[in-house]
């Protein structure tokens, strides 16, 4: 399989919105795969001045939510730092009703290979996704360990060096 043909991935699509897909990609052994929905182009509001207000707000160390009159809190910005722990960043996320009701009506197809399956298939490929299991290595050696950037095995190159 290369990069531009990934026909062998499962995707969900919903029915009732123009066809838009979901990505269910595996990410190697033993990791769940990942969601996406693949949308449509990218709408964007600038809001200069919102924008500048919620990085100062962010930047004195408060958290920031947007709120709606119908919906309540509808988006958090808060500070965290990144997995590396080398720098802070700013992250949002949804919450309440514009999380869980904006698209609650929305119902997926699933397809694999151009080839529709049920919601069971696309939650045991789920599963197994879930349930492979890595590579466990009981010794440590130089041993020189490549992953496939495809497929994500594990292998020895060469020889196996002596403990």
């Amino acid at each position: 399989m290369n990069k531009n043909n990934k026909a062998d991935e499962e995707r969900f699509v919903c029915d009732n919105w123009d066809n838009p897909e979901v990505k269910l990609e595996g990410n190697g052994k033993g990791k769940a795969p990942a969601r996406k929905v693949v949308t449509k182009p990218k709408v964007v509001f600038t809001e200069d001045d919102l924008l500048a207000r919620i990085a100062a707000i962010v930047r004195m160390g408060h958290e920031v939510w947007l709120a709606g009159s119908d919906i309540g809190l509808a988006l958090r910005f808060y500070p965290m730092m990144d997995p590396k722990l080398a720098k802070m960043q700013v992250y949002a996320k949804t919450t309440g009703i514009f999380r869980d009701g904006t698209l609650a009506d929305k119902r997926a197809k699933f397809t694999r290979r151009s080839t529709e399956v049920s919601k069971a298939t696309a939650q045991a490929y789920m599963a197994q996704k879930r349930n492979e299991q890595t590579l466990k290595f009981e010794e440590v050696t130089p041993d020189t360990m490549v992953r496939c950037p495809k497929c994500k095995y594990t292998f020895r190159v060469g020889r196996r060096v002596a403990a």
